[in-house]
């Protein structure tokens, strides 16, 4: 019986995949770097952060990984207003509060950022918690997982982790539970492919896989 759904933010609930391409091209081009198309970006785009950097172009023998990561954090919050939540993202978080499944969002984003990019949106009142990491360089998210699935003493087989990358399922893994990957965010499909089977096509299927468990049916994930 699931009881609980820990979902990623950035291009799972948040549809900022368009403004996080901008954001990025508008760094590379400072840098003399070739712009990203959204294919490419999908197909590069993954954690640690640092090798995203440096597969879009970055040579840092020559500059220091924080100045562009720190260029990038101001042209996406100078373009983040733009984003909205992604497709089916309202209606999925409603049906799973209304089957009383607890809700939390768990991101590589600052938290004090987190809270506002939330609040933007009006949906704050629907997550128990909202946890962000401490500074805005996109750490691993498994710590911070670990440590609130512990001090709420959750089941973690009732757990699930919903998102969008390779790393969500990393994290998942970490704390011991399931995950859902949805195809439509910041990684492409062959990316996911190769940590997991559970893949849905958009949040819309992910909840309805959620569901479908908490109503006790026999849906692998």
């Amino acid at each position: 019986m699931i009881s609980c759904v820990i979902w990623d933010w950035n291009g799972t609930l948040l549809d900022d995949v368009d403004v996080s391409i901008e954001a990025m091209n508008r760094v590379l081009e400072r840098y003399g770097l070739e712009r990203l198309n959204k294919e490419r970006y999908r197909k590069i785009f993954r954690f640690p952060v640092r090798d995203y950097y440096e597969l879009a172009g970055f040579d840092f023998g020559k500059v220091d990984f924080e100045k562009p990561a720190l260029e990038f954090i101001e042209e996406y919050y100078s373009l983040a207003g733009a984003a909205g939540l992604s497709h089916g993202a309202l209606e999925a978080v409603t049906r799973l509060s209304e089957s009383s499944i607890r809700q939390v969002i768990l991101s590589a984003s600052e938290r004090k950022s987190l809270i506002g990019q939330v609040r933007r949106l009006g949906i704050e009142g629907r997550f128990t918690d909202i946890l962000g990491i401490n500074n805005h360089f996109a750490a691993s998210k498994a710590e911070l997982a670990l440590k609130w699935i512990s001090d709420n003493n959750l089941d973690k087989n009732n757990t699930v982790f919903i998102g969008d990358t390779t790393h969500d399922f990393e994290t998942a893994s970490a704390a011991g539970c399931p995950c859902v990957l949805v195809s439509s965010g910041h990684q492409n499909a062959d990316a996911l492919r190769a940590v997991s089977t559970n893949i849905a096509r958009d949040i819309t299927e992910a909840a309805q896989m959620v569901l479908k468990l908490a109503e006790g049916e026999a849906v692998k994930i």
